[in-house]
């Protein structure tokens, strides 16, 4: 249940910023964010990690979204007052991602690294470890 919350936050929050940016509203947007990811910090049981991971989000969304500005692979709705770096509505997107990876999502993403229990294919179990019927073990 606290994962189909999350998921409806996050929408709600990433909706509210994208078409906030759209309309030139982007403090509105912005603002449903940091609730969302404040919401998820008083929250959390890990609130340094989480913190850390938000912050370390945020520094990697500058840097690749500013790159992408200064390459002209993309131009925002909203630049904001530095043209040349992202906008800080792009910014707080990073920072929601980021709510997600310790969340449902990290959950899902370490449930599948480990194998991820019982697969089907064709209707067929698959079970960790071994191949599907008719698939080939690739070298």
């Amino acid at each position: 249940m606290i994962g189909l919350v999350q998921f409806c936050l996050f929408q709600a929050a990433w909706f509210a910023c994208v078409l906030g940016a759209a309309h030139g509203q982007v403090a509105a947007g912005v603002m449903a964010v940091a609730a969302v990811v404040l919401l998820h910090l008083a929250m959390s049981p890990a609130r340094a990690a989480d913190l850390a991971l938000t912050v370390l989000a945020m520094l990697m969304g500058l840097a690749w979204d500013s790159a992408m500005v200064r390459q002209g692979w993309v131009q925002y709705a909203s630049p904001g007052p530095l043209p040349q770096l992202a906008p800080i509505w792009i910014l707080a997107l990073w920072a929601l991602f980021a709510t997600l990876l310790r969340g449902a999502a990290g959950v899902a993403a370490r449930a599948a690294a480990a194998g991820g229990g019982a697969r089907r294919h064709r209707g067929t179990a698959v079970l960790p470890g071994r191949r599907a019927p008719g698939c080939r073990q690739l070298s």
